[in-house]
């Protein structure tokens, strides 16, 4: 499907959703309390979803 990575720079709360290409098909930024999850135009059917399923689990681990 692809990787997840931090940005780079970053201690934490920053992942590029990237598929077998490298191309980022979307991002979630920790913005306390919140986290902000941005998808690309054109990014295949599962990436919102897995997306969306990380973020959440990483919201539920910050607290």
């Amino acid at each position: 499907m692809g990787t997840i990575e931090p940005f780079a720079g970053t201690k934490w709360g920053a992942y590029a959703f990237k598929d077998i290409r490298g191309v980022v098909r979307a991002r979630s930024i920790c913005r306390m309390p919140e986290w902000v999850l941005r998808l690309k135009p054109g990014a295949p059917p599962p990436f919102p979803r897995l997306a969306l399923a990380f973020t959440t689990g990483q919201r539920r681990q910050v607290r």
